[in-house]
């Protein structure tokens, strides 16, 4: 995931529903980069569908 690229984003996404991911470390990093409500967009999203 890179911050604010919603291509990156939606490619993420697609990854994390067909493969195992590292889901606290996401969020780690999101918290360590001040970019947490990119992680909640991201669980979001990912569990939209």
């Amino acid at each position: 995931m890179y911050f604010k690229d919603c291509d990156g984003l939606d490619q993420a996404i697609m990854v994390a529903k067909k493969h195992p991911v590292n889901l606290s470390g996401i969020e780690k990093w999101c918290e360590d980069e001040r970019q947490l409500e990119v992680y909640e967009e991201f669980i979001k999203l990912l569990k939209k569908n």
